[in-house]
């Protein structure tokens, strides 16, 4: 099984996507900043990274964002030669320029994308999808 690091800002998605991973065997991390998941991704390395791309406090966009933990996950996954599935998700899909935003983070190394809203058996067939040691 995989150990996945969740970063999310939605206190009622966030627990309800660990505690379904958590059920299917996974060791689940949940972080609602990027800074604290890297930390964390720098003391144990994860096999997951689910990462929602606009990280929110006080309704407001914050710069501490998904695209940052998918960034510097990926460089330090690649750095140590420890493969790394990353998923990008995100409920702004439909907003203007976001295409070019859920691009980025493929190019900074998100291996797939999911739309909110979802469900936790799309998350969980997306991570069973791809072997883990």
């Amino acid at each position: 099984m995989a150990d996945v690091i969740i970063l999310e800002d939605d206190v009622f998605l966030a627990p309800l996507l660990a505690a379904s991973l958590e059920d299917a065997g996974h060791s689940v991390r949940l972080f609602d900043s990027a800074a604290r998941a890297v930390e964390s991704y720098t003391d144990i390395p994860c096999d997951v990274l689910v990462a929602d791309i606009i990280i929110r406090k006080n309704d407001r966009p914050v710069p501490d964002g998904g695209l940052i933990a998918i960034h510097r996950i990926k460089t330090l996954a690649l750095e140590s030669e420890r493969p790394i599935l990353i998923i990008a998700i995100s409920g702004a899909v439909s907003h203007i320029g976001m295409q070019d935003i859920l691009q980025y983070a493929a190019d900074l190394g998100a291996h797939t994308v999911l739309s909110k809203p979802f469900t936790p058996d799309e998350l969980l067939d997306v991570i069973e999808e791809h072997p883990f040691p």
